[in-house]
């Protein structure tokens, strides 16, 4: 069987596995009560080092589009409900 991967893709992936394979995330200092927050949900949450580095660095407070519809409908639905009485 032959080695189809580039000399550049296996230089990559080893360079991205020695950067993840220490504990980076939990050796951090000085991060806020928030960064912490978001560190503490993904070590509780993703099994892989690898996947806990991705959410902690691509994580950014926003909630989802779905969700602030959602949440507008159920206000708008409760506003009108109590103002009708």
């Amino acid at each position: 069987m032959s080695n189809k991967r580039s000399n550049s893709f296996r230089q990559a992936i080893l360079q991205g596995n020695r950067r993840l394979c220490s504990k980076a995330l939990l050796e951090e200092t000085g991060l806020s009560f928030s960064q912490r927050l978001i560190r503490h949900v993904a070590y509780e949450t993703l099994p892989r080092e690898i996947d806990r580095k991705w959410y902690y660095d691509s994580y950014t407070c926003c909630p989802p589009p779905w969700f602030m519809i959602a949440i507008t409908i159920v206000e708008a639905s409760t506003f009108r409900q109590n103002s009708g009485e």
